[in-house]
């Protein structure tokens, strides 16, 4: 509770303002990853993905009244259960609460529907669009209640078009323009689907500021894995010469960086090498001289699909960050058969540990597909740990995390067998809602990371389409039944 108080602390607003209090979805606090906390005065939401005590929760609600005594309303939603039911923990909602955010007014839903209607935490994006937005044509996809929409207009926008599915989202938005006093006839609200209207989109513009902020899984419609690099390479038709897009991950269980490893489709949009450094969570904090010192040592490599980085036992000469496609890194038996530790994905490192001690490759490592690498040579980056505090506290928490990572895996290993590895697997791709996704990996390469072979792997995937659980049409799976999945996940060998 110590670190859910300091958060919240740090976070308290001024002047009615909405705020994002307590963000634990970016899984920098351990142990409360399923904790969200936003203030919509008067009322304090709290948002469940994983189960907590009732205890726990009763003790968090003492802790945001006694910080923020003007509310008087503390409600729960728990998106964890079917339905995402809300209930209240202390006093009773107003009639009509607004989310008030550097004097915008945005209407709530809430405890009535499964998203509230705003997202404090885009609060950075939507300033970034006001400050961006003057005088220019803007098209603001997967726009929901539009407040993306209601915030280039404050900054003297000329034309936005709001794209999205849900039809009753986006009567909501036309009713934030109304709360603002914005005239709606420079405002489109087109309720279709992305994909099959790119021609009409084509017509509409071209654009000068694109805003791309999808949810994780928009029905078939829309899943990140699948659709993002469908996206980033048809945003070029909708672009003006020199236009901006502002692309927002709301996956957590993508890597931070993988917007970044999406900017080569984008062939006027290159990721450089400090781009890739900046996006390394092993790197976040640094100085600006710590950056140019970690530039200087640095250098970048784009091996293809299958070319060998290194071997096991091989003397180590230093490690990678992935800044595009992904890397294996491996094991093999006296045999020769293959046994995947994990793939690596952009903005992650690899082989970090291997400069230290016998300083020798413990696995190997090869890119699944091309990639774009950057190398720190050992004798250069340990010269500047000795030098920089930063780079070694961060160095220190990359470790921690491998070890905990692979803590996991051997428990798995030990008291899972291949179905419940393979739901665990499922559901972390799928995230929180997302009703399909689609493997970024062979199936082959699926089973050697499972610890398991492909016969057996295939045989569990048809068990789980027999029992209706979920259904596989080649590398693309539906959930079907999502709590007989979890159900699955958590459960242990007898």
């Amino acid at each position: 509770m110590k670190t859910l108080e300091t958060e919240i602390r740090r976070h308290l607003p001024t002047g009615g303002e909405s705020r994002r209090l307590f963000h634990g979805r970016g899984k920098t606090f351990e142990g409360l990853e399923g904790v969200v906390v936003d203030v919509f005065s008067p009322v304090v939401l709290i948002t469940l993905y994983t189960h907590y005590s009732d205890e726990w929760l009763l003790d968090l609600a003492a802790l945001v009244r006694r910080e923020l005594p003007q509310a008087t309303a503390v409600l729960v939603q728990e998106r964890y259960l079917r339905g995402a039911p809300s209930r209240l923990l202390f006093g009773d909602l107003p009639e009509q609460v607004l989310a008030v955010e550097n004097e915008l007014r945005f209407s709530l839903r809430l405890g009535d529907a499964q998203n509230v209607g705003f997202f404090p935490d885009m609060a950075i994006g939507r300033q970034l669009v006001r400050e961006r937005s003057a005088g220019k044509k803007v098209l603001n996809l997967f726009s929901y209640t539009c407040s993306f929409s209601v915030a280039a207009l404050a900054g003297g926008a000329r034309q936005v078009v709001n794209l999205d599915m849900n039809r009753g989202a986006l009567d909501l938005g036309r009713e934030n323009h109304r709360l603002n006093g914005f005239d709606l006839r420079g405002v489109s609200f087109l309720s279709l689907e992305l994909f099959r209207s790119i021609s009409k989109l084509r017509k509409l513009g071209p654009f000068d500021l694109v805003v791309c902020d999808p949810p994780a899984a928009q029905g078939k419609s829309f899943t990140a894995e699948q659709h993002w690099p469908k996206l980033i390479r048809r945003l070029p038709e909708l672009l003006a010469p020199q236009g901006e897009i502002l692309a927002c991950l709301n996956a957590p269980h993508l890597a931070p960086g993988y917007c970044q490893s999406l900017q080569p489709l984008l062939d006027f949009l290159p990721m450089d090498t400090t781009e890739i450094i900046k996006c390394c969570p092993l790197f976040s904090g640094v100085t600006d001289e710590d950056l140019q010192h970690l530039l200087g040592i640095s250098r970048t490599r784009e091996p293809k699909r299958g070319e060998l980085l290194f071997s096991e036992g091989e003397e180590a000469e230093g490690f990678f960050i992935v800044g595009s496609g992904k890397v294996k890194v491996y094991k093999l038996s006296p045999e020769g058969k293959e046994r995947i530790l994990h793939i690596v994905h952009p903005c992650a490192t690899f082989a970090e540990a291997a400069i230290f001690g016998n300083g020798r490759y413990p696995a190997y490592a090869e890119p699944l597909e091309k990639s774009k690498l950057v190398f720190f040579p050992k004798d250069d980056f340990l010269g500047l740990l000795h030098e920089h505090s930063q780079i070694a506290i961060n160095m220190i928490g990359g470790l921690s995390r491998f070890l905990r990572q692979f803590t996991t895996q051997i428990e798995e290993l030990t008291f899972k067998d291949v179905p419940a590895r393979l739901a665990r697997y499922l559901v972390e791709l799928a995230g929180d809602c997302a009703e399909q996704v689609e493997l970024p990996v062979s199936k082959a390469q699926l089973a050697s990371n499972l610890g398991t072979v492909s016969e057996t792997l295939s045989r569990t995937f048809r068990k789980m389409a027999d029992e209706q659980i979920i259904e596989v049409r080649g590398k693309v799976i539906e959930i079907l039944d999502r709590d007989r999945l979890e159900d699955l996940s958590y459960s242990y060998k007898e």
